[in-house]
């Protein structure tokens, strides 16, 4: 087991030996898992907390997160930390200057609507980065 020092408390964090053609370079290869996006309560979030199934939610973000967890260099059982749950404090603490919209994209459910948030607005959102996705692919 790989171990990498977390300077800010002194701590040593555990890795997990990844399998052959886990790395991050070929979860990055792996076709989008996801192709409907839309808005999603954190009512519906807590449904998906197994290892089976297990949405999070990260910056706003809803990411079906149950393909990742081979690839997640400390394993499933910290991707089971954030099960069903708002893991962006947790993965900030350990993964602030990771661009996890860009690594995530793939499984990306939708956008965390609360109680105050109006969906058709965040539909309109949502629409709206699909089509600039769809023109960035036709360049």
């Amino acid at each position: 087991m790989e171990t990498a020092k977390d300077d800010s408390e002194g701590k040593v964090r555990q890795k997990m030996p990844l399998g052959e053609g886990r790395s991050l370079q070929h979860w990055m290869r792996r076709p989008r898992e996801v192709q409907f996006r839309r808005s999603v309560t954190m009512a519906e979030v807590k449904q998906h907390k197994t290892k089976d199934d297990c949405w999070s939610v990260f910056r706003g973000r809803v990411y079906d997160t149950t393909k990742f967890f081979e690839y997640h260099p400390g394993g499933a059982k910290y991707m089971m930390m954030a099960a069903g749950r708002d893991g962006t404090a947790l993965f900030d603490k350990y993964h602030k200057w990771v661009n996890i919209e860009f690594i995530m994209d793939k499984c990306l459910v939708g956008h965390l609507v609360g109680e105050g948030d109006h969906p058709d607005s965040l539909k309109e959102d949502l629409e709206s980065e699909m089509r600039s996705e769809e023109e960035e692919g036709e360049e």
